[in-house]
């Protein structure tokens, strides 16, 4: 959800064709975009199952422009 939060505030909610097709054209729908962040072990632990848990790969800071880890 921090993801989509952070290409609505570039794009903006007033068109929501244009931010509907800026979400589908970003990272956010790459099936495994989470683990350019948090290894799998991490991502699927019991600790992350039950509330947030920081990255352990690379800082979360994602944007809309596509500035996101590879």
């Amino acid at each position: 959800m921090m993801i989509i939060e952070g290409i609505l505030a570039e794009v903006g909610r007033h068109d929501i064709v244009a931010a509907c097709n800026a979400v589908l054209a970003s990272p956010a729908t790459e099936k495994d975009v989470l683990l350019r962040f948090w290894s799998r072990e991490a991502l699927f632990s019991r600790e992350a199952r039950h509330g947030w848990m920081e990255p352990d790969l690379a800082e979360f800071k994602p944007r809309a422009s596509g500035h996101m880890p590879a």
